[in-house]
């Protein structure tokens, strides 16, 4: 618990933060990538944990941290949204605008609603992608691929 508190702290020195990415504790390590303080290095480090629960739950730290670098995010979008599974960081890839087109344009047909419904608001799904979305089965859906063109639309 106390090395949990001193991850978290915002005013633990980097030398410190260095260390705690390195402990045995995942929570520890979860901690050390939600403080502001992180480096873009060991963000990277936390992003390839070797525990995938470390991993998982690390991408809305890190996607919350100033210091994380897009490329950081855009890989760890790639390994999330390439899971064959519908789970949570399949859904924060596919609401993300950082989320690779060729993800969205590949999991349109999702058997989830919810990440149908995430690609179809996402400002970088492709407007053929949004057409498909127009005629989904959800209307939920349907309505969110509709106010997506009807945007961008606007702004032309």
């Amino acid at each position: 618990d106390v090395r949990q508190k001193v991850a978290e702290n915002p005013n633990t020195p980097v030398s410190l933060l260095e260390k705690l990415a390195t402990d045995s504790n995942k929570d520890v390590r979860q901690k050390v990538a939600k403080n502001p303080n992180t480096p873009v290095s060991l963000l990277e480090q936390l992003a390839t944990d070797s525990d995938k629960d470390v991993r998982r739950n690390v991408l809305a730290y890190v996607a919350s941290n100033p210091n994380t670098p897009v490329s950081v995010l855009v890989s760890m979008f790639n390994s999330l949204a390439n899971a064959t599974r519908p789970n949570l960081g399949r859904l924060a890839v596919f609401f993300s605008p950082h989320a690779e087109i060729a993800h969205l344009a590949k999991n349109f047909r999702s058997t989830n609603w919810l990440e149908r419904y995430a690609i179809a608001q996402n400002p970088v799904t492709p407007d053929n992608t949004l057409k498909y979305l127009v005629d989904d089965v959800n209307k939920l859906v349907r309505d969110a691929a509709i106010a997506n063109i009807k945007q961008r639309q606007e702004i032309k």
